[in-house]
This record gives structure tokens, C-alpha cells and sequence, in this order.
């Protein structure tokens, strides 16, 4: 009969120590992607009214002066977009098409 109490009292044990480490894990998760998120933040900021160059599928390169992001990051306003195929002075750039972006931020070049 001790046996029995000392096994479910080991279980609870076990299990108690496995919640608090996903706990943990989930909450060192949660902490990595607002650090991640605020410094993408800055990053959009710190290019606002800057020319970019953005290299996009299907081998397309284009230049634009970033404006402003979608509260999801999944867009970019841009102006003076210039293209293969003319300029265009606004436009939304999905970031689902674009492979990378590169700024001259007058210190050298910044790439995301």
C-alpha cells in the first residue's frame, strides 16, 4: 500500500515539474518574440522616408521610399516605386513577394 502512495505522490511530483518547465519554455518563447517584434518595430521606423532597394521574386529588383508598414508587417506602403516597367508614385508592397530589402541608412548599408 505504500508503494502505491509513494508512486502517486512521485507522478504528482513529475508532473508538477513538467508544467513548470513548459511554463518556463513558453514564457522564455513569449519574452523572445516581443524582444524579436520591438526590434523589428524600430527597424521600420528607422527606415521611414528612406530609399529602399528591395529584391523580389521572379527576379525583380525595384527601388521605393518606404512609408509605412500594416499593423501585421505583412505590407509595406511605399512612393516613388521605380520599376522595370515605369514609376509608379505609391504602391503596396506585399512582403510575402520580397525576398530581401537593403537600406543606406548613411552608416553603410542595412539588409533585413
Amino acid at each position: 500500500m505504500e508503494d502505491g502512495v509513494d508512486d502517486k505522490t512521485q507522478n504528482n511530483d513529475i508532473l508538477q515539474s513538467t508544467s513548470t518547465t513548459n511554463d518556463d519554455r513558453l514564457s522564455q518563447e513569449q519574452e523572445d518574440r516581443s524582444f524579436l517584434r520591438e526590434r523589428f518595430l524600430h527597424f521600420l521606423k528607422g527606415i521611414q522616408g528612406k530609399r529602399t532597394h528591395f529584391k523580389m521574386y521572379e527576379k525583380t529588383e525595384v527601388d521605393a521610399t518606404f512609408q509605412l508598414s500594416d499593423i501585421d508587417g505583412q505590407n509595406f506602403l511605399v512612393s516613388d516605386l521605380e520599376t522595370p516597367m515605369g514609376t509608379q508614385p505609391q504602391a503596396m508592397l506585399r512582403c510575402a513577394d520580397i525576398i530581401s530589402c537593403s537600406v543606406d541608412i548613411g552608416t553603410g548599408e542595412h539588409k533585413m
